[in-house]
């Protein structure tokens, strides 16, 4: 058996160390530029691409303890926060951004949406029409500005935003959904649906702009289509509750109380504590004559809303009938 020298084995020796230092070295690099407010910012936003909300959050928090003059980083953050839900958080953020870059136009539109999610149309629509002056032809400010008139029910100012907005960027499915939703609330039950079905050409994958046809078609006496409409809705999200209660209402109006039954039950595993699901379940199974199990439903409604009138009523009337 051959030995290796004493002289080459040390070679090796020299080699190894050596590469243990450039790989230290290499490590020490890395570790000194993550370590930094640029490092973390960079890791949060591959965090929030992955999925790692919270962590991506954390790690915004942690650039900005680093370096809170950041107004991108404010933003981020701002963005991140109400992605969570918190509105409130998050304008904080946008605003602590806009004082650093009071030009951020990002910034003044998201502020404007979390100020419409807090409830407060007044201050989104100043900070919206802001961005509007910053840049005119910003569609998403345009759209964002419809968002908040309607929220005022200024339904015409709304409509001519989002009509501006669509002028910007006329492939928009969500410009012709909102003036969709305009429309409706204007009892323009025909336009309604020419703006939906707008939106569905341009993104067939629009799951609410084929449940808000359903409404309109149920409204207007349309039952055959508006099933159609609710039964597409559930394709494209078979965990759409109340598209089950409306089909449900549907089928029962077509004389399908089997069906209807089925969605009722549908809408009730999926949110059990439907108040108005378990009041029509209860009327759709005492028109099959099972009236114990009517009035189970009834309670159960009562239950979970003792100020629904029509659970109220229907259980009053299934107790007399039993009676008699």
């Amino acid at each position: 058996m051959r030995f290796y020298s004493p002289r080459i084995f040390k070679g090796f020796l020299v080699i190894l160390v050596i590469g243990t230092i450039v790989l230290t070295m290499r490590d020490a690099w890395r570790w000194a530029t993550s370590n930094t407010a640029a490092g973390h910012l960079r890791h949060a936003d591959d965090l929030w691409e992955r999925g790692y909300l919270d962590e991506a959050i954390a790690e915004y928090r942690e650039s900005l303890r680093r370096n809170p003059h950041n107004a991108d980083a404010h933003f981020k953050l701002g963005e991140a926060l109400a992605n969570k839900g918190d509105q409130a958080s998050a304008a904080a953020e946008f605003r602590e951004s806009l004082r650093l870059k009071p030009d951020n136009l990002d910034a003044l539109n998201s502020l404007g949406v979390a100020l419409l999610n807090l409830g407060d149309p007044d201050a989104a629509l100043a900070d919206l029409e802001q961005a509007i002056r910053l840049k005119p032809n910003n569609d998403v400010a345009h759209l964002n500005m419809g968002n908040a008139l309607e929220d005022k029910g200024d339904h015409d100012g709304a409509i001519r935003e989002y009509r501006e907005s669509l002028r910007l960027n006329p492939y928009s499915p969500e410009a012709h959904y909102n003036i969709g939703n305009s429309l409706y609330y204007k009892k323009d039950f025909k336009g309604a649906v020419a703006e939906y079905d707008e939106a569905k050409r341009l993104d067939v994958g629009y799951v609410s702009a084929y449940f808000n046809t359903g409404v309109v078609m149920a409204e207007t006496g349309e039952t055959d289509r508006a099933i159609e409409e609710f039964q597409k809705t559930l394709r494209l999200n078979p965990d759409f509750v109340k598209a089950h209660y409306n089909l449900g209402l549907a089928l029962d109006r077509k004389g399908d109380v089997d069906g209807a039954i089925a969605e009722f039950r549908a809408a009730i595993r999926l949110k059990p504590d439907y108040a108005e699901a378990h009041d029509s379940l209860g009327t759709a199974l005492r028109s099959k004559g099972d009236l114990n199990s009517a009035l189970d439903e009834y309670r159960k409604a009562l239950e979970i809303n003792p100020k629904l009138s029509s659970a109220r009523e229907n259980l009053d009337s299934a107790q007399k009938s039993k009676r008699n």
